[in-house]
């Protein structure tokens, strides 16, 4: 495997690019989605459960929802968006075009998976 830094650092910066004019409307799932499932399960469960290990359900709930949240903005963002590009938008197909080598789409993808994940 042959990775071209400049070449996967050109893909990141094609996705932070996108990301940064759509960064609204991918940001809004990933606030609500905790937020309802909190009021569902943690109000709705919680009239039914009052305390786990000492604390309330609230507390006990709100970290894993937060945990969960991270890992669906993530896992997200690595399969239905790599979807999109590769088939309605063909941005790879305009990719491989360049000199850039799909391992240099590859790299440009995990960290663009790690940055979004992060944020």
């Amino acid at each position: 495997m042959s990775v071209s830094v400049p070449h996967a650092l050109a893909v990141w910066c094609r996705n932070a690019a996108m990301y940064r004019r759509t960064w609204k409307w991918n940001i809004l799932p990933n606030f609500f989605e905790p937020v309802f499932y909190l009021f569902s399960i943690g109000i709705g469960v919680g009239a039914y459960v009052a305390e786990m290990g000492g604390t309330t359900y609230l507390e006990f709930l709100a970290p894993g929802l937060v945990c969960v949240a991270a890992m669906n903005g993530a896992s997200f963002e690595v399969t239905y968006n790599i979807y999109v590009r590769l088939i309605f938008e063909k941005s790879y197909d305009a990719m491989l075009t360049t000199p850039i080598e799909p391992d240099d789409v590859l790299a440009g993808e995990v960290l663009w998976a790690v940055t979004r994940a992060s944020i």
